[in-house]
């Protein structure tokens, strides 16, 4: 009877433990050796057949460490699959130098049914290396840049002297603890060209587990005293590179933007219309001569059309050569030559030419009139 009992309650574990969603779990550093300063990024993942399961966890506290705890995250591994990824984590930016011993704190995988069960983790060594002599306390340690533009004026990049500009200055961060960003608005100072008002600063801190993104923002009023050229200070930033293992420095420049007062304006204003005048009276006397050299054109080639004889035929070339603003009373190779420079080589052109050059002095030179017409207007 006990056997039997015995075997009822090992069938029922069985059953019971095949219908438990399988999981695994891992704890991720991502790396083991950073430099002070450097963003480390501490995880604690879950994979999962559970659809509703969840980490609980307690915070994370470490001594000479700043820590950022980082927002719950669960994702699918596989749309076509029921596994889940489920994970806690930290950002982690050491202060000190030396070998650190990372506890982690409670955690707890709770499961869509039963009980929560503390998971057992494994403390994490972290090696902290000292930073060269030459990289300051207050120096950014990660990733920098600076994008800055500036506001249309009146017209385009064109502003009114004493008017109000926004200038906005984005300062990007990746992996830098957010109290070593430098104040870059001291680079920024009011002079006898240029008044500056006091600024807007909106930040905005992006923690995933892909690390800190940090985006300072700043809209600085500005106001041009004098005429010419905006007198906008280059930007940079010096940091260290954790990953090439130096320093670096990012610059950026303003583009290029002018200021006018209202006269130099009016100035300006009336040159361009002038130019603009100017380019409309060449235009047309351009396409005045343009059409009155199409009309000459077609009037020669009418007199070609109607010549009974080579002396009027001879007169109608003549008056096509004007048109096209060659020499008058050319001969009959110069005129041959002067066309085929510009259209090239024709030899039934040519061939009409030395028809005509044969008949010219004819008394008869009107039996093959006809046929040297029909060649000439064909060809040219």
């Amino acid at each position: 009877m006990r056997i039997f009992l015995l075997f009822i309650v090992l069938a029922f574990s069985t059953v019971f433990a095949a219908d438990t969603p399988a999981w695994k779990v891992a704890v991720k550093l991502s790396s083991a050796k950073v430099w002070q300063r450097q963003q480390v990024i501490l995880s604690v993942e879950i994979s999962t057949t559970d659809e509703f399961a969840r980490l609980e966890t307690q915070p994370l506290e470490v001594s000479d460490f700043e820590i950022i705890e980082l927002p719950y995250s669960a994702s699918k591994l596989d749309e076509s699959k029921a596994e889940r990824v489920i994970k806690v984590g930290w950002i982690l930016f050491p202060l000190v130098a030396g070998k650190h011993r990372i506890e982690l704190p409670r955690i707890y995988y709770r499961p869509s049914s039963g009980q929560k069960k503390k998971l057992k983790l494994a403390p994490q060594t972290l090696l902290v290396k000292s930073l060269p002599s030459y990289v300051p306390p207050t120096m950014p340690i990660g990733k920098v840049q600076i994008k800055n533009s500036l506001a249309a004026g009146k017209i385009g990049r064109l502003h009114n002297t004493k008017t109000l500009t926004n200038w906005n200055i984005n300062v990007i961060t990746n992996g830098v603890l957010p109290q070593t960003i430098p104040p870059i608005l001291r680079q920024v100072k009011s002079n006898l060209a240029l008044e500056v008002l006091p600024e807007t600063i909106t930040q905005n801190a992006q923690k995933s587990f892909s690390g800190l993104k940090n985006i300072t923002q700043y809209q600085l009023p500005i106001k041009a005293l004098k005429s010419g050229r905006l007198a906008l200070p280059e930007l940079s930033i010096q940091y260290f590179d954790p990953q090439d293992n130096k320093l670096k420095n990012v610059v950026s420049q303003a583009p290029t933007h002018w200021a006018l007062n209202l006269y130099l304006q009016l100035l300006l204003g009336s040159l361009l219309i002038l130019l603009l005048l100017f380019a409309l009276y060449k235009t047309f006397k351009f396409i005045n001569r343009r059409m009155a050299k199409q009309q000459n054109i077609r009037n020669a080639k009418d007199k070609i059309q109607q010549a009974k004889n080579a002396t009027e035929l001879r007169s109608a070339l003549n008056n096509l050569s004007q048109a096209n603003g060659w020499q008058a009373n050319l001969t009959l190779k110069q005129w041959l030559n002067h066309w085929q420079n510009q259209h090239g080589e024709n030899k039934m052109l040519a061939s009409a030419f030395s028809d005509l050059q044969s008949i010219q002095f004819e008394n008869n030179s009107d039996t093959n009139i006809e046929k040297i017409k029909a060649n000439l207007l064909g060809n040219i």
